[in-house]
């Protein structure tokens, strides 16, 4: 797991403080097993008003960097610091929310240095808390790479709406193009950067698995975890449909209405 933030606000000393996040649970045919989701920060809120640029507004910084912690850079189209108005960020990221306000450096800083995120990347989520649309910055829709990219960071940043969103997008993309298939260079780094759980890379073996899908050509693109995962979604597979048209999506969005007791937990802990 990357380091996420530089000071006392370490990724494991975080997710100690937040407790394990449950996450959505599916098997490998697309149906619902379980209802564990990760919560939603907007109905963690919801008993407060949703943020506005009414009044005097206080300001935070996020310093983002492409590199891995510690790794020297050169190339400043890798590094920007971003700076936003604290009570978005902390109403939509419960991750923010405990940097800038619990008792770690960056609550006196009001600074977070975030490691291994594109900037781009970090661009889009900016744009989503002020306006919930998921553009670029040239105003199109992100291809399927960035899309990943956006759903993981908002993995990291326990921003579920978003990661429902962003894999929707995906799933559109994916029609759209008419070819059904996934762009195989996504992944390796689905599969590095989530658990076995994880509805993104459920919903993957689920495209995969479809049994009307061409020859795999690019094998290095396939980690052997995901073709063990789709060979045995194939083995369960109980339609006879040769085509995958649609994903039913349901499945693999994450639940936005459970968390209350999650945010009471973390703010006892601090």
């Amino acid at each position: 797991m990357p380091a996420l933030v530089g000071g006392t606000f370490g990724d494991a000393l975080f997710r100690d403080c937040l407790m394990p996040r449950p996450r959505a649970i599916a098997n490998i045919n697309g149906s619902s097993t379980a209802t564990e989701m990760l919560p939603d920060q907007a109905t963690l809120n919801k008993n407060k008003k949703r943020p506005n640029l009414v009044g005097p507004q206080e300001i935070v910084k996020v310093s983002v960097h492409a590199s891995s912690e510690g790794i020297k850079d050169e190339d400043e189209t890798h590094h920007q610091t971003f700076p936003i108005h604290k009570g978005h960020i902390c109403h939509y990221s419960p991750f923010f929310d405990a940097a800038f306000n619990g008792t770690f450096s960056e609550a006196e800083t009001q600074l977070v240095e975030l490691y291994e995120v594109k900037p781009e990347t970090f661009g889009i989520f900016v744009n989503w808390i002020y306006t919930q649309d998921i553009f670029s910055e040239g105003g199109e829709i992100p291809n399927v790479q960035g899309l990943v990219h956006l759903w993981l960071l908002a993995d990291r940043l326990l921003v579920p709406s978003l990661q429902n969103k962003a894999l929707d997008l995906i799933e559109s993309t994916r029609q759209q193009k008419g070819n059904d298939r996934l762009p195989s260079e996504i992944f390796t780094v689905i599969y590095e950067n989530t658990n076995a759980e994880s509805a993104l890379r459920l919903y993957v073996v689920r495209v995969c698995s479809a049994r009307y899908l061409a020859k795999i050509k690019n094998t290095k693109n396939y980690p052997h975890e995901m073709l063990v995962d789709v060979i045995n979604a194939i083995r369960h597979r109980s339609t006879s449909k040769d085509r995958l048209a649609s994903v039913d999506m349901e499945p693999f969005h994450l639940e936005e209405e459970k968390g209350d007791d999650h945010r009471a937990k973390r703010i006892r802990l601090q």
